[in-house]
């Protein structure tokens, strides 16, 4: 019993001797203010955080003293420009020729989400100008530039597609407006109406053909009968 209960301690040892390094080098604290900024903004990329500028307490050692410190940093993506303490960045998009005829400027704004902030405080920033004068209603990439108030510009690419519609997708719509339906004032007489009456005209003949034999049989057997009797009537006298 001893030999297990010293075998199980010295186990749980080695395991705590493994353990307790891995721990040490997880808990090392930056030993400045910049190491620690450029660990979080690299921890912010990692998770795939949006593109803006977010609050972060840092830690890091100065001398014999733990320090802890907010500091507002901001993540870029591909169109994100930052101008002073404004930042502004928008998405590329994609639209079909159609839709292109009647986007406004707030519709560019929300289609390519736009918007701007101060790197600063974190307040919203107008966006006050949106360019898609080059942006034409033919399959193509094209830039728009949005513009913030008092601040920096960025510019998108917008890919604007084909107006090809799917054969399915037309196919349900003329279904919906049952366009087989549709009636003429100058001749009342409809397809629907032609088709109605084509299948009477089939069953009428339909009904002849089956009907015919029957009669011309029943015809022949009246007339033989006729015959029949009439000889007989002979024969008897």
């Amino acid at each position: 019993m001893r030999k297990i209960v010293a075998i199980i301690l010295c186990s749980i040892g080695l395991l705590l001797a493994t353990v307790m390094p891995v721990a040490a080098v997880s808990m090392v604290i930056p030993q400045s203010e910049q190491e620690a900024i450029a660990e979080e903004l690299r921890q912010l990329y990692a998770e795939g955080k949006e593109a803006g500028t977010y609050a972060v307490t840092i830690q890091y050692q100065d001398g014999d003293l733990l320090l802890e410190k907010v500091v507002y940093m901001t993540i870029k993506a591909k169109n994100t420009i930052v101008s002073g303490s404004i930042a502004i960045d928008a998405k590329d998009v994609s639209i079909s020729g159609d839709a292109l005829q009647n986007m406004t400027d707030e519709e560019w704004v929300r289609l390519t989400e736009a918007r701007a902030w101060r790197t600063d405080t974190l307040d919203t920033v107008s966006i006050n100008n949106v360019d898609a004068s080059q942006v034409r209603p033919q399959v193509g990439t094209y830039p728009l530039t949005v513009s913030a108030l008092d601040g920096p510009s960025t510019t998108v690419q917008v890919s604007v597609t084909s107006n090809v519609i799917n054969i399915n997708q037309a196919y349900q719509q003329n279904m919906g407006a049952s366009w087989y339906e549709t009636k003429y004032p100058n001749n009342p007489f409809t397809f629907m109406d032609y088709e109605t009456w084509f299948s009477i005209v089939v069953h009428v003949i339909l009904i002849i053909m089956f009907l015919l034999p029957l009669l011309l049989l029943l015809i022949h057997y009246l007339i033989t009968s006729k015959v029949v009797k009439q000889v007989m009537y002979l024969i008897s006298r």
